[in-house]
Parts: C-alpha cells; sequence; structure tokens
C-alpha cells in the first residue's frame, strides 16, 4: 500500500496512507457465513503482502476496517455474507511514536481531542506499536494541518501543548460547571421543590432520603433529585 509523509521528526512519523478504506460492521448470526471471505481478506493472496484489514469482535457482532481488495471478497460473497458499510469511506493516518508511547502517554488523546474542536470527526485504531487515525476523505486536508501543527516540535514542545491543553479544557470545565451552578427559572424552581421536599421530611416515599441518596445537607447540590423523585405536589 502506498503512502504520503506528512510528518518525521527524530520521535515522530506519520504517513497518509493512499487507499481509501472500508468501514463496516457483520451481525452475529450472519458470522458464519463470512468464514470465506474473513480467511481471503486475513491471508490475502500469496504474493500480496500490502493491504489493510482490522477485524474487531464484541458481542455485537464484528467491525471491519479494509481495503478495497479486502472488501472485494466479502463483495463476490455478498448473497451469503451481509456487511452494513459506512455511508462514506475514509483515510488512515499511520503514526508511529517510538519510545514516546511510555514515556509521553497522552499523545493520541492531545490529537483526537484537538480534531474533536475543529470539528473533525475520526476513528482511532490502536496495534502493537503503532496508531492509525481514520479521517473522512472530505477532511484530510484539514486533519493533515492538525496533525503537522501538533506535532512538528520536539519533546519539550509536544509537553508543553499538551499540557496547555489540559489546562483550556480544565477552564472550559470549569465555565460549563458555573453554567450548570448559576441561576434560571427552571433551575431555581428546582431548587425550591428540593427544598420543600427536605423541609417535609425528604421524598414522598418516607424514607427521608431521595432515592438517589441525597439528604437535607446535599440540598444544594442533588438537584437532580428534584426531577427523579417523587415530591410531594403541595
Amino acid at each position: 500500500m502506498s503512502r504520503d509523509d506528512i510528518l518525521t521528526t527524530p520521535n515522530i512519523s506519520v504517513v497518509l496512507l493512499d487507499d481509501q478504506l472500508w468501514v463496516g460492521c457483520v451481525a452475529p448470526e450472519d458470522l458464519p457465513a463470512c468464514a470465506y471471505p474473513l480467511l481471503q481478506a486475513m491471508l490475502g493472496a500469496p504474493d500480496d503482502k500490502a493491504g489493510f484489514f482490522s477485524l474487531t469482535h464484541e458481542e455485537d457482532g464484528i467491525t471491519l476496517m479494509m481495503d478495497d481488495r479486502c472488501q472485494r471478497a466479502f463483495a463476490e460473497t455478498s448473497h451469503l455474507c451481509s456487511v452494513n458499510y459506512a455511508p462514506h469511506r475514509w483515510r488512515a493516518f499511520e503514526i508511529h511514536l517510538g519510545t514516546l508511547t511510555y514515556d509521553e502517554p497522552g499523545v493520541v488523546c492531545f490529537l483526537t481531542t484537538t480534531m474533536a474542536e475543529r470539528h473533525i470527526s475520526i476513528l482511532n485504531l490502536c496495534t502493537y506499536d503503532r496508531d492509525f487515525l481514520l479521517v473522512a476523505e472530505s477532511d484530510v486536508h484539514r486533519a493533515k494541518e492538525v496533525i503537522q501543527a501538533c506535532l512538528q516540535v520536539d519533546v519539550d514542545g509536544l509537553r508543553e501543548a499538551m499540557l496547555q491543553l489540559d489546562v483550556r479544557r480544565s477552564h472550559s470545565s470549569s465555565r460549563d460547571l458555573e453554567d450548570t451552578n448559576g441561576s434560571s427559572p427552571l433551575r431555581d424552581k428546582r431548587r425550591e421543590q428540593l427544598a420543600a421536599a427536605v423541609d417535609g421530611g425528604g421524598c414522598s416515599c418516607g424514607t427521608g432520603t431521595c432515592c438517589c441518596g441525597a439528604t437535607a445537607s446535599m440540598s444544594q447540590e442533588a438537584l437532580c433529585c428534584a426531577s427523579t423523585c417523587k415530591l410531594p405536589t403541595s
């Protein structure tokens, strides 16, 4: 499989695989019928050493990520084996972090979080010594810019960028918490309802404790009780 070099540093290498990839799923009841194309996709032709194929098996069936060669094996047996494919094709960035995988954990999380901030959806696939970030074809250019901006630094610069992201996310979470604890007519009404329930001895179930575990000392924090418990109507 041909590839395009995106980034090379002493610690990191990133390439973009040229082939568009298929992502699909097979339901559990269809697994026996898919045995032959699965073997073809995994083993390939005798002289075919390239290609991209990933299989993840879980209780809802199997998820497949594969190139055109592997997908043809399933297409040829589509009358027996049913595969539900994602509505668009994907491209894969192959990321090799070397010792950074152990020395600086969180690099891939840093990348995916930064992409999420730019509204780029990804599928993340981890293997023994590398990671693959799959993005829609329409997002390849923007994802490439994110990868180059985030990783084209030395280890100290990467560490600093990751720290800045953590700080930014922490501030954002704090603002969200302030918004949640702020005042609004609905929120004030719930506080009044909860206070009435506490003054009246708890929920109408008569236990003196809300069903989520809140007591009088938690009346200002446990706002969820106002909507989940059976509060007095009077």
